[in-house]
Order: C-alpha cells, then sequence, then structure tokens
C-alpha cells in the first residue's frame, strides 16, 4: 500500500491529527484522482468490515472514525 493510501486509511478511521486532517482534505476536494481514490479505500474498508476482514482493533476503534468520514452516513442511508 502506497504512503498516500495509508493516509487515506487513517484518515476514514479517525486516526490523523488536525493538521493531517486539513492536509488531506485539501488534496481530496482539489484533486479528482485524489477524491476517486479515496473514494476507492472508503469502499473496500466498508467492504471489509461487512466481510469480518477488519482486525478487531480496527472493527471496533476504527470503525468510529469510519462513520464520521464525509461520504459515509449518505452511503449507508442509500444502502438500507
Amino acid at each position: 500500500m502506497k504512503e498516500s493510501e495509508q493516509m487515506m486509511t487513517r484518515y476514514l478511521l479517525g486516526e490523523l491529527s488536525e493538521s493531517e486532517q486539513s492536509v488531506l482534505e485539501k488534496e481530496y476536494f482539489t484533486d479528482p484522482q485524489f477524491f476517486d481514490q479515496m473514494l476507492k479505500i472508503e469502499n473496500e474498508l466498508v467492504d471489509d468490515y461487512v466481510r469480518g476482514r477488519l482486525s478487531k482493533e480496527v472493527r471496533g476503534e476504527g470503525l468510529i472514525g469510519l462513520t464520521r468520514s464525509r461520504t459515509w452516513p449518505t452511503r449507508s442511508e442509500e444502502s438500507v
């Protein structure tokens, strides 16, 4: 996994500092390729969660960060 992908994953799981979040969000909102990659990683995380492939740590505390991500509530409401 590339460093940028690791950063995106950590962002979605709520593991970044405020300053790291700001840097990532600036990139997220200005670069369409970065945005697409973020959505891909988010989809993979959701899929891994549903299939039980995430570690116990990530399923517990990390999921809190994922549910706080900007796109998660919309996506989960649409899937219901």
